[in-house]
């Protein structure tokens, strides 16, 4: 997994309790940076919070490359 646009986090998680090499479903998460509309930081490290925001979620763009190698015969 590779991001190409943005910051993400991934996370894989099996659908069907088994262990994920195992899995015939896999949930595939990708999360960009969210924050309630109208949060301040007074710098760009955003190290230290100005406003909390109010309604309504920003969902930064994102954007990535994953590959899933399947066991010899699987699809």
């Amino acid at each position: 997994m590779k991001n190409r646009v943005g910051r993400g986090v991934f996370a894989c998680l099996p659908c069907d309790r088994l262990p994920l090499a195992d899995s015939k479903r896999i949930l595939i998460l990708h999360l960009t940076d969210a924050l309630p509309e109208g949060t301040r930081f007074a710098d760009r490290k955003r190290n230290r919070l100005e406003a909390w925001g109010g309604p309504g979620w920003l969902a930064a763009r994102g954007e990535a490359e994953v590959t899933l190698q399947t066991a010899p015969g699987g699809s």
